[in-house]
């Protein structure tokens, strides 16, 4: 679904010809910097992401904070929130 979604970020961008803003947690990574442990993202999924990004000249704003805000709880059997 997430091809889906840039697609989606790429038609709305055709429709405007001004500067517009897209805030969301996208849940999807644009360089491998951005994640610690686990498996590895495949470049080809963040390649996508990336060049709609690009495409619909959207950019990060960054962040203020914790650089990573989860982690997966091995001991317990689930996910844990951090932030």
């Amino acid at each position: 679904m997430r091809i889906n979604s840039w697609n989606l970020l790429r038609n709305l961008h055709s429709y405007f010809s001004i500067p517009w803003l897209c805030a969301s947690d996208f849940n999807e990574l644009a360089k491998t910097n951005e994640k610690l442990g686990g498996r590895i993202r495949p470049y080809g999924q963040m390649k996508i992401f990336q060049e709609a990004l690009d495409e619909c000249g959207l950019r990060d704003l960054g962040f203020v904070g914790s650089k990573f805000t989860w982690f997966k709880n091995y001991l317990n059997g689930g996910l844990c929130g951090r932030g």
